[in-house]
């Protein structure tokens, strides 16, 4: 995030979390991604925010690529975007097919997630 208006709304949503807030987001958030809640935070509404954030930074920005077909870098927060709007880290994806159609065979990600 180059885009000080960007950079003083993350602040603003940071400034007053002490030491424990921020540890105990991050173990939540490990163990349960983006439905991870700690000291009256939900992980989900948050990671909203900061995607939101950092799609206005981006615009603001204005970084063209690709000989200037594309306006800006917002394209590269797309994935965020997808998690953000279903709910589900990519992780999550993984351990839905794991427990349903894969059937607990893990041998399965390899032929469906291998690049």
């Amino acid at each position: 995030m180059y885009d000080q208006t960007a950079l003083d709304g993350a602040w603003d949503l940071v400034k007053d979390w002490d030491a424990q807030t921020r540890e105990d987001l991050r173990v939540a958030a490990s163990v349960d991604g983006l439905q991870a809640r700690a000291g009256g935070i939900n992980m989900h509404d948050l990671a909203r925010e900061v995607v939101a954030l950092s799609e206005a930074g981006l615009k603001a920005r204005a970084r063209s690529g690709a000989g200037g077909l594309v306006p800006d870098e917002t394209h590269f927060l797309n994935a965020l975007k997808d998690s953000v709007q279903t709910g589900k880290t990519p992780a999550d994806e993984l351990m839905d097919c794991y427990n349903g159609e894969w059937g607990g065979d893990l041998s399965r990600i390899y032929a469906e997630f291998s690049y």
